[in-house]
């Protein structure tokens, strides 16, 4: 498995390697840029209130799957989860649709606000030996 690289933490932005969500959907690489443009690949940023405050959540959605990393302020990755619907429960199918139902309302979410920002990416060249 890939070391899971560092996230940048800009003024308003976050920025992600496209490698590091294509490893979380199963996705390749170059494809990643493309299916966001699409929205074949939706995201949701959100930064941490209270005791969570200076962490950042970040979840990518393809299809049944969804890809979450919970960074620090330094864009350290603290967490990484990792979640495919289609092989989960039917209760686990509801907690989806709830998930969905709040990523079209920002609202504070448990110990996360939903930001409005929407974070990019890097690419980097497959297979160019660097």
């Amino acid at each position: 498995m890939e070391r899971m690289s560092k996230i940048e933490i800009g003024l308003g932005s976050l920025h992600i390697n496209a490698s590091v969500i294509a490893q979380g959907l199963a996705l390749e690489p170059s494809r990643i840029q493309a299916m966001m443009r699409k929205g074949e690949i939706t995201s949701v940023c959100e930064h941490g209130v209270n005791e969570d405050a200076g962490r950042y959540r970040l979840t990518f959605f393809h299809k049944s799957r969804r890809f979450r990393l919970v960074v620090d302020g330094t864009g350290t990755v603290i967490q990484r989860s990792i979640v495919d619907f289609r092989r989960s429960t039917a209760a686990s199918v509801e907690a989806r649709i709830a998930v969905a139902a709040r990523i079209v309302t920002p609202r504070q979410i448990g110990r996360y606000v939903t930001q409005c920002l929407e974070p990019t990416m890097t690419t980097t060249s497959v297979g160019s030996g660097s």
